[in-house]
């Protein structure tokens, strides 16, 4: 029993148990205590209740697979982590070269200022060219328009 102990110890670094009894039965608790770190899957009790002849004969096969099943909690845990850190390294790197990119090309080629803003709204359309590079069609602000439907 004790060699079933000391691999769950090994785990954790410390349980406790408790012994209740009710009649006939026991009720057997043993609580590793996990560390900060650990997920909550790793508090959960190993919680027996049975005669004491019964948990003589099983309770040792019972606590190893507990042993067993906590463990593989555990290696999924850090599996998971390893997963997540590898993904935050590899987007890093990504975001990285994108950011390094982008500045290579904005330094490269300075685009023309832009005069489609929608902020020269009321202002004077004098000199304006259409997409084709004709002068536009529109009067100027400030001028009056002859009506030729008058």
């Amino acid at each position: 029993m004790f060699v079933a102990l000391q691999q769950l110890l090994s785990q954790s670094p410390s349980l406790s148990m408790s012994i209740t009894g009710q009649g006939n039965n026991l009720t057997v608790v043993v609580m590793p205590k996990p560390t900060a770190g650990d997920s909550a899957a790793l508090a959960q009790p190993l919680k027996l209740t049975g005669t004491a002849e019964e948990l003589d004969a099983g309770f040792v096969e019972a606590l190893t697979q507990f042993s067993t099943a906590r463990l593989s909690v555990v290696e999924q845990v850090e599996a998971t982590k390893a997963v997540l850190e590898a993904g935050r390294k590899e987007f890093a790197s990504k975001a990285t070269a994108a950011i390094k990119k982008a500045g290579k090309l904005s330094t490269a080629s300075s685009p023309a200022p832009s005069s489609d803003d929608d902020d020269d709204q009321g202002q004077s359309t004098t000199g304006s060219t259409s997409n084709d590079g004709a002068p536009a069609a529109t009067p100027d602000v400030g001028q009056s328009a002859i009506n030729i439907f008058a």
